[in-house]
């Protein structure tokens, strides 16, 4: 993104630029700025541009909603997004106040569940569902106590178009979404589809009620291999800890993936992390989280099936959010 000190939009708007918010990890291209315009906050970002178009057409279909984080404004080259700017994302907001009140949690947590079901609803799948692509704005008193007032779902980049039953490869680029929240077929890259955003969003729950810690550690204790038996990447060691906590591997998993050689691994790890799960059944996602009351474990137990095919729909999911008392901010 070049850094001239303002942008004009289509919309005949003028942005001035201001601080660098991301840079590319391999060029250290300047990605996304934050600007202002008008007295409001706004994000310049530059999409990849195999995604820019999908971007316009996603935007195009769900124009008017309320859930989901769609530009406002590009710029005169098709090269430039405007966003509307947000506080914090969610990932930042539980990491810097555990002690964000539950009631809040609640209504963040509904409000991404309905983001998701208007995407569905509309045949798009999201595939990188997680915490720092949802994106929140609140408010404190004078007693501190701290209001959501607006919560959106964005990383729209990875949308794509799916009709029931679709089921997605690499083939596609980037689409592999964010290691620590994905679904052991994104992780494998094959059999991607609509249920793939509900076990990201089993995750995203898991991190938004307290559980990060068990989501997040890049080698985790315990769950080194034996005698060197298998050489593990940082993305695979991410998947034992799913296969341990929410496994074993099923066959409906392994029928999505599909290619041989990765079914074969994921077999391997599968038997790897029973083994782990044998030894140290504190470890198993039915243990530990008992912690969170039979309700919600039951519900994000149905949503972290390793199955695609078994997890719960977001039709089922969000009834069940709306009985614990959930509600979406308004």
């Amino acid at each position: 993104m070049r850094m001239q000190p303002t942008m004009l939009g289509a919309s005949g708007r003028v942005y001035a630029k201001g601080d660098v918010l991301h840079r590319c990890e391999y060029t250290s291209n300047i990605v996304v700025v934050k600007a202002e315009s008008g007295g409001r906050s706004f994000v310049l970002k530059r999409p990849f541009p195999h995604t820019y178009n999908r971007s316009l057409d996603f935007a195009a279909e769900l124009a008017g909603s309320r859930r989901l984080r769609l530009h406002v404004d590009r710029d005169l080259d098709g090269e430039i997004l405007v966003y509307p700017f947000f506080r914090t994302t969610l990932f930042d907001l539980i990491k810097e106040d555990p002690e964000f009140p539950v009631f809040e949690r609640s209504k963040i947590i509904t409000t991404v569940a309905e983001a998701i079901q208007e995407m569905h609803k509309n045949s798009w799948a999201h595939l990188d569902i997680n915490p720092n692509n949802v994106l929140v704005d609140w408010t404190c008193n004078g007693h501190g106590d701290k209001t959501v007032t607006n919560t959106v779902v964005g990383g729209l980049s990875n949308t794509v178009k799916l009709e029931a039953g679709d089921l997605l490869d690499d083939s596609i680029p980037g689409m592999l979404g964010t290691p620590e929240w994905r679904s052991p077929e994104v992780a494998a890259a094959n059999g991607m589809s609509m249920a793939s955003d509900i076990y990201s969003f089993g995750l995203l729950m898991l991190y938004v009620l307290g559980a990060g810690d068990m989501l997040r550690k890049a080698s985790p204790e315990g769950l080194v291999l034996n005698g060197g038996e298998m050489t593990l990447g940082y993305e695979d060691e991410l998947l034992i800890r799913h296969l341990v906590y929410f496994g074993p591997a099923t066959e409906g998993l392994l029928k999505v993936l599909r290619e041989e050689e990765r079914c074969l691994a994921v077999k391997q790890m599968s038997d790897y992390s029973q083994r782990e799960a044998e030894l140290r059944p504190s470890l198993r996602f039915q243990s530990w989280g008992q912690g969170l009351g039979p309700e919600v474990h039951a519900l994000i137990s149905g949503m972290v099936k390793m199955d695609p095919a078994a997890r719960l729909t977001i039709d089922q999911v969000l009834p069940s959010l709306r009985s614990f008392g959930g509600r979406s901010i308004d």
